[in-house]
């Protein structure tokens, strides 16, 4: 955060804290005098209705007064209710008199007497004494049964009561002015505090929302001009960033020694062709060429000249090929021909002519010449129908392999049978048959498409054995062989198989003796095994993966819904086992800024802007250590390319490794 950042910020807060706090004090005043309202109507309501009831009374106790002393009643039950009835309004009209002298309400408020009503009651028209009087004296005739004290009663009631009632009709009058007064000084005080909010507010705007806005405007202005100059700078570096881009996606695509297109390029190209098959029925055709004992060359004469071999094929090819056609390096010595709007024979003339070319150059070194040649898998649209580029590829991949095994410098072509042979998933096999608990003496072998060039007839004639094809460290595995096996007990394990350019394989081999007592033993390719491993395999080898792993390991699909987690997720997570991760989201187990930075990162894996989304992350190892976490997160692709889930994986990383990793990143 900038300086202007921070000086804005101060700016708007102080100026808001001082608004707010005007608008708090107004509407606390506001407040208060509208509660002192209230009360103020309630009390003197309240008094009003007080003092008219006084003035009631007064008549109910001489009305009471006239009944008693006339003796208007038919019997002394009568009587006694009638007493009974003037003792409660005496004795209530002396409770309201008592609180309205005082200003000591029945709810214990109490209320200040102004001047005119102190003076009605204790000044020059005695109020509270009158009353105080008039009630004592109608009081007495409850406790006399003499004649003539009843008539003075009678007599005094009758000459005060008008008297008393006018007196206490102005009280009430009185009453009913000052409250009127105090509502009009209440409304005039209301009407101040409105007419003085208003004040205030525009002395707001004008003194701190007036000046915020200048200066936010000024601000505007300012970034507006340093974004018109940061504009004109992107648009400059962006001129240079496409020419730097053009040349990274060349790089990218193309196979930097040779100069032709590599294998990404290969796919993409396959896969629009096929489509333009399916949708036009145009005609295409795939050539794949191996340049035989490759090795040789590099062992012989070095890489460099081994390089060089690889352009001058490259050169070799492309002059062979139609203005349309196209080629690939799809890596080592293998190139891949794509060509469309052509017809099988066409194809394996074309594969035949570049086979010829090949075979015919001089490859010179150092004043020495050497000539090298191909073996190529031809495929063809109208001979073998498939749906996706890994079938095409991998067809002619098997009719590139069969051409090795026939003895190099062949041309072999896709085949319908060949189909049936990949739906199966065959199985590479070699059987070996020798003399009597001896492995000195091949009798015979049955090859079965073994991919692994061993040379068999150097052993047949005796130039070689059987034991110098294997791995000198897996000679032990045979030293006892005799005794190991039998007819009932045959022998299996792996080993470790050389073939004619000293590349080794890994074979499973199963050793067993037949009714004559010859040692059999079958050599399977172990990669070509791993093809028939179950789907059901398959998912428990991941099972004991998620299980066991030290690392953070996940899958989901192109929803960020969970399908598989591994054991040690658990840990860092809300969930108790791995089972609930599935149909789980970042959401349900992280925390939201940790969710919302992996949402971030696997976005840009499923909109494919990365390949890989990788960041590193700060963290503390179960040593308490400062640490590293290398979190990446991978594609996962259909048949058909599209991305429909990812891979995810993290590991706590040194900070060596985390200095290593940032560095190339920068690069």
């Amino acid at each position: 955060m900038n300086v202007a950042t921070d000086d804005l910020k101060n700016r708007i807060t102080s100026r808001y804290i001082i608004a707010l706090s005007i608008i708090a004090l107004l509407t606390t005043a506001a407040f208060y005098i509208l509660r002192v309202t209230i009360q103020s109507t309630q009390s003197t309501g309240f008094i009003v209705n007080k003092s008219g009831k006084q003035r009631m009374l007064s008549q109910h106790i001489a009305l009471d007064v006239y009944r008693i002393c006339n003796q208007e009643f038919e019997s002394n039950k009568e009587l006694e209710l009638q007493k009974d009835l003037l003792y409660k309004h005496a004795k209530e009209m002396l409770a309201i008199n008592k609180m309205l002298s005082t200003g000591i309400l029945s709810n214990k408020d109490r209320v200040g007497l102004s001047e005119k009503i102190d003076a009605m009651y204790f000044g020059e028209m005695q109020v509270a004494s009158r009353v105080k009087k008039y009630v004592n004296s109608a009081l007495a005739l409850l406790t006399t049964n003499d004649s003539s004290e009843i008539d003075e009663i009678k007599s005094y009631i009758d000459k005060h009561s008008e008297n008393l009632l006018r007196d206490l009709n102005k009280v009430v009058n009185q009453y009913q002015i000052e409250g009127e007064e105090k509502l009009e000084s209440m409304q005039g005080l209301e009407l101040f505090l409105w007419t003085f909010t208003i004040f205030i507010l525009l002395l707001e705007v004008i003194f701190i929302f007036q000046p915020m806005v200048r200066y936010l405007l000024e601000l505007s202005f300012a970034n507006e001009k340093a974004m018109t100059e940061l504009e004109t700078k992107v648009v400059l570096r962006t001129l240079h960033l496409e020419d730097a881009n053009m040349q990274l996606s060349h790089l990218a695509s193309h196979d930097p020694l040779t100069g032709l297109q590599n294998r990404l390029k290969l796919e993409n190209s396959i896969e629009r062709v096929i489509e333009f098959h399916k949708s036009h029925k145009v005609m295409f055709g795939v050539i794949m060429l191996d340049i035989d004992w490759f090795k040789n060359v590099n062992d012989t004469y070095g890489h460099d000249v081994g390089d060089n071999v690889l352009v001058d094929i490259a050169h070799i090819i492309k002059d062979a090929l139609r203005e349309d056609d196209k080629v690939f390096r799809a890596g080592g010595e293998e190139f891949v021909v794509l060509v469309q709007n052509i017809d099988d024979t066409d194809t394996l003339k074309l594969a035949e002519k570049i086979r010829i070319l090949v075979q015919k150059h001089l490859f010179k070194v150092e004043g020495k010449t050497f000539s090298k040649t191909i073996s190529s898998g031809v495929y063809h649209s109208s001979l073998v129908d498939t749906q996706s580029v890994r079938d095409v590829l991998k067809f002619t991949d098997i009719a590139l392999y069969e051409s090795k095994a026939k003895g190099r410098n062949k041309i072999t072509l896709v085949r319908e049978d060949m189909n049936g042979v990949v739906s199966q998933k065959p199985i590479s096999k070699l059987t070996l048959k020798f003399s009597q608990r001896s492995l000195e003496e091949l009798l015979e072998y049955k090859d079965e498409s073994f991919l692994i060039d061993c040379e068999i007839q150097e052993i047949l004639r005796g130039k070689k054995t059987f034991l110098s094809l294997i791995h000198k460290d897996d000679l032990y595995l045979l030293e006892q062989l005799p005794q190991k096996i039998s007819q009932e007990a045959p022998f299996s394990t792996t080993l470790r198989v050389m073939d004619i350019e000293d590349i080794i394989h890994i074979c499973r081999v199963n050793i067993y003796e037949d009714e004559d007592e010859n040692i059999i033993i079958s050599l399977v390719n172990a990669t070509k095994l791993a093809e028939n491993v179950s789907d059901a395999t398959l998912i428990k080898n991941l099972q004991a993966m998620l299980e066991n792993t030290n690392d953070y390991i996940y899958f989901k699909d192109v929803n960020h819904v969970f399908t598989a987690a591994s054991k040690s997720l658990v840990d860092i997570t809300s969930v108790e086992n791995r089972d609930q991760f599935l149909g789980s989201v970042d959401y349900d187990v992280f925390a939201k800024d940790l969710a919302d930075e992996y949402f971030k990162l696997e976005r840009d894996v499923f909109d494919n802007k990365h390949q890989v989304a990788q960041e590193l992350q700060a963290t503390v190892d179960n040593d308490g250590n400062k640490a590293w976490v290398d979190n990446r997160k991978y594609p996962i692709y259909d048949e058909q390319g599209v991305v429909i889930g990812l891979f995810g994986i993290a590991r706590v990383i040194s900070d060596n490794e985390h200095s290593d990793l940032a560095m190339k990143n920068e690069k």
